[in-house]
């Protein structure tokens, strides 16, 4: 491992992917809570703070897809040793050859489907169960990417770590949109 710009900017962009999603689930949280106690209506007291978490929500997800495409743009870099000037011709390569590819179009199709939902804002049961399927395929692809995938995708330590990631979301998702988003309206 050497670190340089190349190494600097994948480990940036790899904890903004982490903050956005964690921010995205919190969002998507906070503001199914506040929803159930009442704060849709224009006149209830909370409803600023529910509309503070939907609009977090749509920007953390939009952050996401953009802190996805720029570390798949770092990390070809970093695969074919060809640096950020040769990464736009060895993404292909990447994405239908190597696991890293398909790990990451798992985990990006799971934050473009978060996106679309956040941003159509859609109510009632079956859109509330895409948005967390999407937040559960986020979560399985960025467990292949990481070493628990050494024993096989679809290992016990992927699931492990899947588990892991979500309940880090859950937890750093709630502290994140709760303190900088949500909390600030409700005073």
């Amino acid at each position: 491992m050497r670190i340089d710009s190349l190494w600097i900017g994948q480990v940036a962009l790899a904890a903004l992917m982490d903050a956005t999603f964690a921010m995205a689930v919190g969002s998507a949280l906070l503001k199914a809570w506040l929803g159930k106690d009442g704060a849709r209506p224009v006149v209830a007291p909370s409803h600023p703070a529910w509309l503070r978490a939907q609009h977090s929500l749509v920007a953390a997800a939009l952050a996401l897809v953009l802190a996805d495409l720029g570390w798949l743009v770092y990390e070809a870099a970093s695969m074919s040793g060809a640096g950020l000037g040769g990464a736009f011709a060895a993404i292909p390569v990447m994405l239908a050859q190597t696991h890293t590819g398909f790990a990451w179009s798992v985990a990006f199709g799971g934050a473009v489907v978060l996106a679309i939902v956040a941003l159509a804002k859609p109510e009632g049961p079956v859109a509330h169960a895409v948005l967390w399927l999407a937040v559960i395929v986020i979560a399985a692809g960025k467990a292949s990417l990481g070493h628990a995938a050494d024993t096989g995708p679809l290992s016990a330590a992927v699931g492990v770590q899947t588990l892991h990631l979500l309940a880090t979301a859950v937890w750093g998702g709630l502290v994140l949109a709760g303190g900088l988003a949500v909390l600030p309206v409700l005073g």
